[in-house]
């Protein structure tokens, strides 16, 4: 992750850091540290959750954490929006950078035998067991999907689509 901190003294400093936990604060325990006035020494916690999003905790500071001008509950993480102001301590403008996502190459193959599935109900089990409850279906897997014809139906599709365009009638 990428931290941007613009100060009002120290002008622009910037951190790049590899976990997904950083304190914040002028203490030299924390992981970044800034010796700014108006911080405190453990000042601030910036988390990335697992789906890649921020959580701000203002970890009880006095001149607090404010998301969009609204100063932020202590001790309790705050969801963060990267397009949203951002100021810590006296420190008036913050930029946070997710790190980058690696991409991955994902390629699908047809399996040898294309798979249905059947359910299968018995006449025994048609009837209501109880007031607004459905019997539940037992399940067995046949291999008989014709993968030609999904692929001649898509294709059909795509050139109707296109049909349709050259006319202009969508």
């Amino acid at each position: 992750m990428k931290l941007i901190f613009h100060t009002l003294s120290d002008g622009v400093q910037e951190f790049e850091v590899d976990q997904t936990s950083v304190l914040i604060g002028r203490g030299s325990n924390c992981d970044v540290i800034l010796k700014v006035e108006g911080l405190s020494r453990q000042h601030c916690k910036i988390e990335i959750d697992r789906k890649g999003n921020f959580l701000v905790t203002d970890l009880g500071s006095t001149n607090g954490v404010m998301i969009d001008n609204q100063r932020i509950a202590p001790n309790t993480p705050t969801p963060y929006s990267e397009y949203l102001p951002l100021a810590i301590g006296s420190i008036p403008s913050v930029t946070l950078e997710a790190p980058e996502k690696e991409s991955v190459e994902v390629t699908f193959e047809a399996p040898a035998k294309p798979t249905k599935v059947v359910l299968d109900l018995p006449k025994s089990e048609k009837k209501w067991t109880k007031k607004g409850a459905l019997p539940v279906p037992k399940m067995k897997v046949e291999r008989t999907i014709p993968w030609r014809m999904i692929i001649g139906i898509v294709v059909l599709v795509a050139l109707t689509a296109l049909f349709f365009q050259d006319l202009e009638i969508l």
